[in-house]
């Protein structure tokens, strides 16, 4: 019987309740330094109404239990855990500091919500931000040194191995699990070399030397497991024989597959049609997330056509009107996922003839790559025959109003709140294969390049790099947190020129 890796919250639920009791103690930290007193007299007030300090009555109790389901959730949806064996101490103080910064907003939202400001003190949250931030890296830290010494010293619970190799590969293969896999331990070396002079290879001793003799050294020895190098399954045709009989003695194999060791995508064992394949892609997404953002998406949307329906009425309608009398709304086709062509809605904020105009214009643009940008644009509308008049169409691309429209496409689900930009279908035929990787997900109203100073941006290679970023890194946090800077954006006039 073979135990797979779990994945998710299961797989790391040490780390979570960790990182719990790590928040809960920072928050109670903050709570002391800020009011006073001492420890005796928090818990005392804490588990009931008796103490010097009555933490229990108060508004911090309510915080203290939010931030328990807080922490949970957000490790969940930023993925905090993964690779944290392998993380070295400065991306765990980053780490930490992402999700102690995720709850200090959150608790913050949940304050004025709750309309609670005035009776809670806002250093405190401050202060938890702070002190969270150091006991998560640190406690953290601690465990993982406890983890490393325990797989190492627990010869009992170790799995042992035997490793099948050519004598070419074997050298590699235990530098690699020695590096790795800590709780894997290499007991034998089998070699496919019937003749091989040695007796060991550093420090391994080789049982068996050729395929006959694995059966009967496993029948008398320790051996959980058998990894067969891919080299001994394209070199060899005797072993279907030997994982028959691994079979038969309850031992697990692993066949290799030869992958690339550093591949920027994700792997996946999957099924088609009945044969299983090996699934690669530049990022495998666990459903439920792909649940939660759609969800998000819908809510979202809802509340941008809520907006847009506002923005309409009383900006949209009067300024078209006035100032270029023709169709409100301007349909463009655009490329979304993996090439779906698709119609894009905005309100119009250009001249009836922009499209045509766009060729003539095309010497003037200022962006490097498949994109078209003009800082003074002369089809946008009232902006004058040199672009540089600010005009109606000016304003609501400026407040990125003229983008409200597109929250239809994000509830139809040809869009995303947050995603990459679609292209044209014009700039799509100018790709070339690399940049074709802006549409592996599905494209946002927002995205990285869009608050990281686009009106800047000039180069659209460095847009790529922004977008792959966003997909090589996403999570449902840092969506949070693309949103709430483009929000401010808005706010303050950042929108496109």
């Amino acid at each position: 019987m073979y135990k797979k890796k779990t994945h998710g919250l299961l797989k790391h639920i040490d780390f979570v309740i960790i990182d719990v009791i790590s928040a809960e103690l920072a928050f109670l930290l903050a709570f002391l330094l800020r009011q006073g007193g001492s420890a005796p007299d928090l818990l005392g007030g804490l588990f009931s109404s008796n103490g010097v300090i009555d933490f229990n009555k108060s508004i911090f109790k309510i915080f203290f239990i939010l931030i328990l389901f807080l922490c949970i959730a957000d490790d969940i949806f930023m993925h905090s855990h993964k690779n944290i064996i392998k993380r070295d101490f400065l991306k765990e103080l980053k780490s930490s500091f992402n999700l102690s910064f995720a709850i200090f907003i959150e608790m913050l939202v949940i304050m004025f919500m709750l309309k609670v400001s005035a009776s809670f003190s806002r250093l405190v949250l401050f202060y938890f931000l702070l002190i969270s931030s150091v006991l998560l890296t640190l406690f953290r830290t601690c465990y993982k040194q406890v983890i490393r010494v325990i797989i190492t010293k627990d010869n009992y619970h170790q799995r042992h191995m035997l490793v099948l190799s050519t004598r070419g590969d074997v050298e590699e293969i235990l530098e690699r699990f020695g590096k790795r896999q800590p709780d894997i331990e290499v007991t034998g070396i089998i070699t496919m070399n019937a003749d091989a002079p040695e007796d060991d290879i550093n420090g391994v001793k080789i049982v068996a030397k050729g395929l006959d003799g694995i059966v009967e050294y496993c029948k008398s020895h320790w051996v959980d497991e058998i990894y067969v190098s891919s080299a001994v399954v394209h070199e060899s045709n005797d072993l279907e024989q030997l994982f028959k009989s691994c079979n038969v003695m309850g031992i697990t194999t692993h066949w290799s597959l030869n992958l690339p060791e550093e591949m920027n995508s994700d792997v996946a064992i999957e099924s088609l049609a009945g044969h299983v394949v090996i699934t690669e892609s530049i990022r495998i997404i666990d459903p439920m997330l792909l649940f939660v953002k759609r969800v998000l998406d819908i809510l979202g949307s809802l509340v941008g056509l809520f907006f847009c329906g506002i923005f309409t009425v009383f900006i949209a309608i009067p300024g078209v009107l006035i100032n270029d009398p023709g169709p409100l709304f301007y349909k463009q086709k655009r490329v979304g996922k993996n090439g779906r062509v698709f119609n894009l809605y905005k309100f119009r904020s250009m001249y009836m003839d922009a499209d045509k105009r766009k060729a003539e214009l095309m010497d003037q643009n200022e962006m490097q790559g498949a994109m078209f940008k003009m800082k003074n644009d002369p089809r946008i509308i009232g902006s004058g025959p040199d672009g540089s008049k600010h005009g109606y169409g000016w304003f609501i691309r400026k407040f990125s109003i003229d983008e409200f429209p597109q929250f239809l496409n994000v509830f139809l689900g040809q869009m995303s709140l947050v995603g990459t930009r679609p292209p044209t279908v014009d700039e799509w035929k100018e790709y070339e294969a690399h940049h074709r990787v802006r549409l592996a997900v599905r494209p946002g109203i927002t995205g990285v390049w869009q608050t990281s100073g686009r009106n800047e941006i000039s180069d659209f290679e460095e847009i790529v790099r922004l977008d792959l970023s966003y997909i090589n890194n996403f999570t449902i946090g840092n969506d949070f947190r693309i949103i709430g800077r483009t929000v401010s954006q808005i706010f303050k006039g950042g929108g496109g020129e």
